[in-house]
């Protein structure tokens, strides 16, 4: 539990300095912490600098990774294709780590020989068919492979044969990280088993062997006595560890039944453990010669120190700090703590990718935008007990404001007045909260232009709704409430202030930005409500070109704690500016101009022509990204079928998403499906929904 000498939080938060610089100077406490973390994180942590990324290369981490790794899986070799079949057998691993192995350097297929605590040995074929014999005179080249890592290392040639043929019946490899960062390769006869620091072989008839690496000695091993009526022996025990009976699976099963040409009933099966993955850590590959350095454990001071764990694990990726509950009672209370959430909001958060509605469909399409989150965290929008469709209505900062509809046609309306129940949801962590019904109204109708949500992390973990409606109606101004929840105090509340506005007001974009909520208006005032004063107020706006009477927005949104217009009169044109709003409501300002003529060249779907405009293009908005860093910004646009990525300093672009042909050939090349009002950014989070 996170004190509170060191987070208060009220109204506004306070954060005493952190202990960053203390484990920043203290490898030791870093590293005690590192070697607990799943092998996936690992290699993300590469990024976060250098001195990560030198120290979890270096060998010596791996030595000190000496807690327990259980098996994740089963690679299955098929030698008939080379292919490799993959069991899951722990739920940290997702995916097959290599389906059809290639190296870069060799061309031939690639055939996996041993494995040995996390390492691969691998060789590569003169010929496919030879696979199926299984004889090292028909391979080439040697590697050891790290399928977590993705390195692997080609070993040198073996010595000449001389004279006499020297056959070498078999080659594998011995590793042990928990006494050397060191692999060897031992070319030998017979199919052995690393362990206890030594190689074993088995063998029918004769003598059973082993070889102590360290010594480079051969000694017999002892075995159990063969059992009276057998020629050679069968092994199965030494003494009795498990009793195993699968009479349960054979009747399951009874596949595994057959009769050999004696009319004996036998058991077909194979207990397969052909490559054990249980990968062990070596970001710079394999290495082959490396000294070790034991450090002293720290664990105890990292365990009873919430500051330093706190330090490293809001720099995490957020789908690590879910999984990372699960590690103790004392990580699962310190992650789930709603403080955590807000010391978490203080890192930057990128865009990780849109929710796309489709009015016409209860689907949603989704397009990732960063390689932390390979698939959509939603595809049809279910919540609890709801058996109405559930529509987006607005994203803030890791949450979604959620709607039920009365019916599946009312969503191409997108009005507020055919909306039944409310959620607040987190994508990320699954966990929603639907709000309570409305304060009923009473007199005349009330309409209600819009439901708004206003959340900001880093300065609270509540979040607040806002509903606007009207209280009484007339041909010329209408007065409307503001109704807030609050997470805080899980009720509506009706606000004291009041505004007047015209009877046909439209509250466009609903974006959240500066602790104000921002609607801009085709023909009408643009206008800003403060959350905290709950006040509105008039917003600046660009003037209108000469010729025009309404604004043409073309995109209206928040990204990185910037506020961004784009509007463009001219036939849709491919030159445009991208304003910004000053902090102080003072201005727009231009902040990029876009020229998409290199776009249009590369997609000449783009143009679009008829007899009015001869030269217009088509092509929408979906989404502008500001990066950490300025010169990675980039904007999203919707071309036909397709999703494009612009950045717009560097001028470049690449396919981002294609979309699903919707069966009409006509609609599929012409047709724009979504524009900015329909995308919803997606930013990780554990915010709490209470």
């Amino acid at each position: 539990m996170l004190s509170a000498q060191r987070i208060k939080l009220e109204t506004s938060i306070t954060i005493i300095p952190s202990s960053a610089e203390e484990i920043a100077n203290n490898d030791d406490l870093l590293i005690e912490l590192l070697i607990r973390l799943p092998f996936k994180s690992l290699l993300i942590f590469n990024s976060v600098s250098k001195h990560w990324l030198s120290l979890i290369s270096d060998p010596d981490f791996s030595d000190r990774s000496l807690i327990p790794r259980s098996t994740s899986g089963l690679f299955l070799c098929n030698i008939d294709r080379l292919e490799y079949d993959f069991i899951i057998l722990n739920s940290s691993s997702s995916r097959n780590p290599l389906q059809l192995l290639t190296l870069d350097d060799d061309s031939s297929k690639i055939m996996v020989l041993h494995s040995c605590i996390g390492l691969l040995l691998c060789c590569s074929l003169k010929v496919k068919e030879f696979s199926r014999y299984l004889n090292l005179k028909y391979f080439d080249n040697y590697h050891v492979f790290n399928p977590t890592a993705k390195q692997y290392t080609m070993l040198p040639p073996i010595r000449a044969r001389t004279r006499v043929f020297r056959a070498i019946l078999d080659i594998f490899l011995a590793f042990d990280p928990s006494k050397s960062p060191l692999c060897k390769v031992i070319y030998v006869r017979r199919v052995g088993v690393f362990w206890n620091g030594a190689v074993h072989w088995i063998n029918f008839r004769l003598k059973s062997l082993y070889l102590d690496i360290e010594e480079e000695k051969v000694g017999d091993m002892p075995m159990p006595p063969t059992p009276d009526g057998f020629a050679h022996r069968n092994y199965s025990r030494w003494f009795v560890q498990y009793q195993v009976d699968l009479r349960g699976v054979a009747t399951a099963f009874p596949e595994m039944l057959y009769s050999d040409f004696n009319q004996h009933y036998c058991f077909q099966y194979c207990a397969c453990s052909l490559t054990i993955f249980a990968a062990t850590m070596s970001v710079q590959g394999v290495k082959l010669d490396t000294s070790i350095t034991r450090a002293i454990s720290l664990a105890e001071e990292i365990a009873n120190n919430d500051d330093l764990l706190t330090e490293l694990l809001i720099r995490l990726p957020i789908k690590s700090s879910v999984k990372f509950k699960s590690v103790s009672k004392h990580w699962l209370s310190l992650i789930s703590n709603p403080y955590f959430s807000v010391r978490l909001s203080l890192a930057p958060r990128l865009t990780a990718g849109l929710f796309l509605r489709n009015v016409d469909s209860t689907e949603y399409d989704f397009i990732n935008l960063a390689s932390s989150t390979p698939r959509a965290p939603f595809k049809l929008l279910t919540l609890g007990d709801e058996s109405s469709q559930i529509m987006v209505l607005q994203s803030c900062n890791g949450l979604l404001l959620c709607c039920s509809l009365k019916a599946q046609e009312f969503a191409r309306f997108l009005d507020f007045n055919f909306f039944e129940n409310y959620y607040v949801f987190n994508p990320t962590t699954k966990k929603y909260k639907m709000l309570p019904p409305l304060p009923a109204r009473t007199g005349v109708f009330r309409a209600v232009p819009g439901i708004f949500l206003a959340f900001d992390p880093s300065k609270s973990p509540h979040y607040k709704v806002i509903c606007v409606r009207s209280i009484y109606d007339s041909l010329e101004d209408t007065r409307f409430e503001m109704l807030i929840y609050s997470s805080k105090t899980g009720g509506w509340q009706v606000s004291g202030n009041t505004f007047l506005g015209p009877f046909s007001l439209t509250l466009l974009g609903g974006v959240y930005w500066n602790g104000a909520i921002h609607w801009i208006n085709f023909w009408q005032k643009s206008l800003y409500l403060d959350v905290e004063e709950e006040e509105v107020r008039e917003m600046p706006m660009p003037p209108i070109p000469d010729g025009y009477e309404d604004r043409i927005f073309c995109y209206f949104g928040e990204s990185g704690g910037h506020l961004h217009l784009v509007e463009i009169y001219n036939n849709l044109s491919v030159l445009f500016n991208v304003f910004e709003m000053e902090k102080d409501y003072s201005k727009w300002f231009v902040k990029y101009q876009v020229d998409l003529r290199g776009i249009a060249t590369a997609y000449p779907e783009m143009l679009f022509r008829n007899y009015v405009n001869p030269d217009s293009f088509r092509y929408s908005i979906l989404c502008l990204v500001r990066e950490e860093y300025d010169d990675d910004s980039y904007v999203v646009l919707h071309l036909s079928k397709k999703a494009i990525r612009y950045n717009l300093k560097e001028k470049t672009f690449e396919t981002l998403h294609q979309f699903a042909p919707s069966g009409s050939k006509i609609r599929d090349k012409f047709a724009i499906q979504y524009i900015w009002s329909d995308a919803f950014q997606h930013i990780e989070s554990l915010a709490c929904v209470w």
